[in-house]
């Protein structure tokens, strides 16, 4: 054990004994101070960084018991262990001096033996102590530095988070931290003046980022020192670095605390570089989505044209072929109509240039709407639809158009999976939830339901069952999550329960109109 590292204070109002045993501890290479009085005790206590103190009991000013009962009371202060000397053999003075915190008690004139013995294991004791109080200190700083990476997936919020916590913790005066490419750095985030911290010397960083390790260095003719922090993450690529200027040379601890960090930080960059692939890319996939729908819109809106002026230029003078060529291209047009007007919503939400137009809006009306649409096609595969709407049913607070694209969604996919002679049911009800009144919508078939193992995909984009009666049956896999969008924009819910080969029940809520008062 190096003595040399700990600071020892005596306290005692007797100078030749004070100086007596300052002398000794010298010896043994200790850094000794000396209070006279327990008040000066405690001044110096609050000043300098202790690690035992040898306390007379009989102080002025501020005896000893005084002392022990201040340092209780203080958790800074408390840290430090106490020897209590007396020249008095009172047992009951000194199991009070334990009971106040004091670490070991000894009587004058103090055997020299017994006075290392007992320093040895108190110091030894202390540096277990402090160590396994660092060690939580540290445990606990990462953890906090997790939960704030964790909040975030944006490069530029987790490299400041970053580089807020590198400065702090190693006492540095400016600091940046970046992507080193090509000789390039690309700056994150950056604290005090750029020209200081940003690299000058290529070839050094581009040595520091092949060997992976942190490195420190004296700048500005040693009156300043840099350290220098490659993030790597499972041995890739490098992700980033961190550079640190101090006034101070930077520590072992330093250093570790620092690779910890580079750890952590390699995580949280690696996902906020991940999610920013993912939004360029969902960004591309919504571009592309517009000028796809754009570039087709016209033409078949020029083709649906000529097709419904077919039968009038040809005086309705139509082959049975003929007609049912014709009813398939319709058919074909319209279906693509369909998809592009469905692109056309996926556009808009995801660029959030969707707007509705909101209004009171009955239930009633909407359903006679929908289903007078759809009469055709239910009565082409001969099935039924019950509708049972509650009496006085409030109106609705919503996009009278998008509440009819909701239902006419749901409808039209119980009648495509709903088999010939099958039935459809239309209930709407009152609801409340928090204190708010809503009216829920359900749509209930009998159909060829949904396998357990998809319902959790079910409102996915693009997504459709491997169903041979489902993959039968054109679709894009729009439908529905268009619908949970359009009934969420509007501040509803939506859901389902479906058993297979027994039906499904889709229903949604949607808010009531704010009653006039």
């Amino acid at each position: 054990m190096d003595n040399s590292q700990f600071i020892i204070l005596i306290a005692d109002d007797n100078a030749s004994l004070r100086h007596l045993m300052a002398s000794r501890m010298e010896l043994e290479g200790f850094k000794v101070l000396i209070a006279q009085n327990g008040l000066e005790a405690i001044n110096i206590l609050r000043t300098t960084p202790i690690d035992l103190m040898l306390l007379d009991i009989m102080t002025p000013i501020m005896d000893g018991f005084d002392v022990l009962r201040t340092m209780q009371t203080d958790p800074e202060l408390n840290r430090t262990p106490v020897i209590v000397t007396s020249s008095i053999s009172d047992s009951e003075k000194l199991v009070q001096c334990i009971e106040l915190g004091a670490e070991d008690c000894l009587f004058k004139p103090i055997n020299t033996s017994l006075l290392w013995a007992r320093v040895n294991a108190i110091l030894e004791r202390k540096i277990l102590q402090d160590r396994e109080r660092q060690f939580a200190e540290r445990l606990a700083t990462i953890q906090q530095l997790d939960r704030a990476l964790n909040k975030t997936l944006d490069l530029e919020k987790v490299a400041n988070i970053t580089l807020t916590w590198a400065i702090q913790q190693t006492g540095s005066d400016k600091g940046a931290i970046g992507h080193w490419q090509d000789s390039q750095f690309q700056v994150w985030a950056i604290t005090g003046a750029e020209t200081a911290v940003c690299p000058e010397h290529a070839d050094l960083y581009d040595d520091l980022y092949a060997k992976k390790q942190i490195q420190t260095m004296p700048i500005n003719e040693g009156k300043s020192y840099r350290m220098c922090a490659p993030i790597y993450r499972d041995g890739d690529k490098p992700l980033g670095l961190i550079l640190l200027e101090c006034r101070l040379p930077f520590s072992e601890e330093d250093k570790r605390f620092i690779s910890r960090l580079c750890n952590h930080a390699a995580i949280a960059i690696h996902n906020a570089q991940l999610h920013a692939e993912v939004q360029a890319a969902n960004h591309a996939k919504t571009n592309f989505v517009a000028m796809v729908s754009h570039e087709l819109k016209s033409p078949l809106t020029i083709m649906y044209s000529y097709l419904e002026l077919f039968p009038i230029i040809n005086d309705s003078k139509l082959t049975e072929k003929q007609t049912l060529f014709l009813g398939t291209m319709e058919e074909s047009v319209t279906r693509m109509r369909n998809l592009i007007s469905e692109l056309d919503d996926i556009t808009r939400i995801e660029s959030n240039n969707f707007l509705l137009e909101l209004s009171s809006v009955h239930t009633s009306t909407v359903v006679s709407e929908v289903l007078s649409s759809m009469h055709a096609q239910f009565a082409e595969k001969e099935q039924t639809c019950h509708v049972d709407i509650a009496v006085d049913l409030p109106p609705i607070c919503a996009d009278h158009k998008r509440v009819t694209q909701i239902l006419h969604n749901l409808l039209s996919n119980a009648y495509k999976y709903v088999p010939r002679g099958g039935s459809v049911w239309i209930t709407a009800r009152p609801c409340s939830e928090k204190g708010q009144t809503f009216v829920e919508i359900s749509v209930r078939d009998n159909g060829i339901g949904i396998p357990a193992e998809d319902q959790s995909k079910i409102f996915s984009q693009f997504f459709r069952t491997n169903q041979a009666d489902v993959t039968a049956v054109s679709g894009t896999g729009l439908g529905l999550n268009i619908t949970k969008t359009l009934v969420e924009l509007q501040g509803g819910k939506i859901g389902f329960t479906s058993k297979l080969h027994e039906g499904s029940t889709f229903y949604f809520t949607l808010p009531t109109t704010p009653s006039e008062e």
